[in-house]
This record gives structure tokens, C-alpha cells and sequence, in this order.
């Protein structure tokens, strides 16, 4: 887990939909964000129905992510540059 830089939740709240109200509209701090590694580790210790149904998700979510990344070289080149850029914060491998 990682917190994201206040650079990276600027890009990410321009490209998604985000939590309104008085916690996500202007939160003080940017969030917490997973690797692929640390959300099913985090799975491996929960122990809910909820939480297997959500690790299931996320993992299914990285999948496809890798597949997308093998058919489409652009974003295959920008995810490389981040990972360059920054070592440590972003995907395993």
C-alpha cells in the first residue's frame, strides 16, 4: 500500500468519478492505494464474504489490466515510463 502523490489524485480525480461530500470533495489528504501484491495480501487476512467477493474483484481487475497492456502498446508505454519514473510505486514486475 502506497499513498498516492497529490499530482497522482489530481490526474485520477479529472479521469474518474469521485466520492462528493465532506470526506472525498476536498479531502485533506490524498488516498491510499494498493498493488496488485498488496491487495491480495490484504485479502489473504480478512476474513469476510464481503472481503473475499471484493479481493476476487480486484484481482480479476488486475487481469485484465495485464490484457489490455499485451494488446495496447501505447498504454503498455506509459505504465513502462511510470514504473521507470517511479520505482517502487507502481506495478510488480
Amino acid at each position: 500500500m502506497f499513498q498516492l502523490s497529490r499530482e497522482e489524485f489530481a490526474a485520477l480525480r479529472s479521469q474518474t468519478v469521485t466520492l462528493k461530500g465532506s470526506r472525498g470533495q476536498h479531502p485533506k489528504y490524498p488516498p491510499y492505494a494498493f498493488t496488485e501484491h498488496g491487495a491480495v495480501m490484504l485479502a489473504s487476512v480478512l476474513n469476510s464474504q464481503v472481503a473475499v467477493r471484493a479481493s476476487i474483484l480486484v484481482v480479476r481487475a488486475f487481469v485484465r489490466l495485464r490484457e489490455v497492456l499485451a494488446t495496447d502498446n501505447e498504454l503498455a508505454a506509459e505504465l513502462a515510463e511510470v514504473k521507470r519514473t517511479q520505482p517502487g510505486r507502481c506495478c510488480p514486475g
